[in-house]
């Protein structure tokens, strides 16, 4: 799903965002509108930056993955509003890695044109229900991946102790936060 400039702004370079939003049963209620607020905050915060940046082209990109995984918004950030996201049930880690490891590729979202390191943020809400080592496995072999900045962020009260097994960090930094 290509995005298409909307500006008359000649881009030399793109900057792709990902998200990829884990909307489990357990986030009922509290959390999950958390995350909806967090999501319509950081919004009008990235169309600031990106309107200082000219000949960049941000694009944003947004999955939802529960029992399985798709991709809810896929958005040049001046053009984004956010949809707030309900709780689906389930946590399909391995198919989304294997979804972005599709979109990370010139077949699917990443552009023939320049582009900058992609940025994936993970926000985890549960334990993975299928096979995360397989999908990540995948993944760790896709050039953009292995040159992406990563963020991984577990939104949970009762945080999993091995959490940071199913990520795709070489390094961990705990950070706790209460809401």
């Amino acid at each position: 799903m290509p995005i298409n400039n909307t500006s008359n702004e000649i881009v030399h370079y793109q900057q792709p965002i990902f998200f990829l939003l884990n909307t489990p049963s357990r986030m009922y209620g509290e959390l999950i509108e958390e995350v909806n607020l967090a999501m319509r905050e950081v919004i009008p915060l990235l169309k600031r930056i990106v309107a200082e940046k000219s000949g960049i082209l941000f694009n944003f990109y947004c999955m939802e993955f529960g029992y399985s995984s798709k991709w809810v918004v896929c958005a040049d950030i001046l053009d984004l509003f956010w949809l707030d996201v309900n709780t689906t049930g389930g946590t399909a880690l391995g198919e989304a890695y294997h979804n972005l490891n599709y979109a990370l590729s010139r077949k699917g979202f990443l552009p023939c044109s320049p582009c900058y390191a992609p940025i994936i943020i993970l926000l985890l809400g549960a334990t993975p229900h299928d096979d995360v080592k397989r999908g990540l496995e995948v993944l760790k072999k896709n050039k953009w991946f292995q040159h992406s900045i990563k963020i991984a962020i577990e939104v949970d009260y009762d945080p999993h102790p091995y959490f940071h097994q199913y990520l795709f960090l070489n390094a961990k930094i705990d950070l706790e936060v209460h809401f």
